[in-house]
């Protein structure tokens, strides 16, 4: 439990000096990201997800507010199946977190979701 609060501590310190960074690197190069930003999506008061490049063949805005966004023929028919042949392997119950315990646990009957962490070298 030690080793998992100093690993939470640490990830906090590079996120704000991140966040930091991010905010001299936008006024070193402002023309720089006021182009980048009027053709990317991105939420800047979180800085938590990544940017979209809204000149992305085929993508559709669907909805904003929340940002719903749509790519058709993103996979071919063939590449969904082998990802999903391959993640076969990979799926688990979900993990949910007992709110008043803390105690993480697979054992929550009212969940049905499935997760799969797939390595990097085996994704088709």
């Amino acid at each position: 439990l030690l080793l998992a609060e100093q690993a939470h501590q640490l990830a906090e310190t590079y996120f704000r000096e991140l966040l930091i960074l991010r905010f001299y690197l936008n006024h070193a190069y402002e023309d720089y990201v006021e182009a980048y930003n009027s053709n990317h999506i991105f939420d800047a008061a979180s800085s938590r997800f990544h940017s979209v490049n809204l000149q992305y063949p085929n993508l559709q805005k669907l909805h904003q507010d929340p940002d719903i966004l749509q790519v058709s023929n993103f996979l071919t028919k063939d590449e969904c199946n082998a990802i999903m042949n391959k993640a076969r392997s990979h799926l688990f119950p979900c993990l949910t977190k007992d709110a008043n315990t803390g105690e993480v646990t697979v054992s929550d009957a009212s969940r049905t979701s499935t997760n799969c962490n797939m390595p990097q070298e085996e994704i088709p």
